[in-house]
């Protein structure tokens, strides 16, 4: 696995076996934990970043991301096995993820935050605010004047 392994979801999960015959068992959630990578390095292959992510900083975030999913569905699938129908535990962290990764979500919608947030052009720049005023190399002489009185 790229950014998670079945030791980083133990660690999400204390107090609970995981194991070749647990439910689920370790080939179930290393699938859980494949397909959470597979979809992220989807959605940020689609906003134009090279996938597997390297850069430890990145790689460390993607972790985390990928862990919701993968907790998410080990906790949801204890949750079932304990046959109240009304637990929702581990819901809540595949959702959050899906509504990062999924059709239209969160990284597609926001290529340039997610690019400088797993790139290292944030480091440089401190996410400052852009503007043409602010921003264009080529005249920043020009100052604004307003005059009372004068429309926009």
């Amino acid at each position: 696995m790229t950014y998670a392994n079945i030791d980083d979801v133990r660690a999400r999960t204390p107090y609970r076996d995981i194991g070749a015959s647990t439910k689920p068992s370790t080939a179930e959630v290393e699938e859980w934990i494949g397909d959470a990578e597979a979809m992220l390095d989807a959605a940020l292959a689609a906003i134009g970043l090279t996938v597997p992510l390297t850069a430890d900083r990145a790689v460390r975030i993607a972790k985390a991301w990928v862990l919701d999913y993968a907790a998410g569905h080990f906790r949801a699938s204890q949750a079932q096995a304990g046959g109240d129908g009304t637990n929702r535990d581990g819901q809540d962290l595949i959702e959050k993820f899906e509504r990062l990764v999924g059709p239209g979500g969160e990284i597609v919608r926001n290529p340039d935050r997610f690019s400088n947030y797993l790139t290292d052009s944030s480091a440089t720049d401190g996410g400052a605010l852009r503007s043409y005023a602010t921003s264009n190399p080529s005249d920043r002489t020009t100052e604004a004047v307003f005059k009372r009185g004068e429309p926009f």
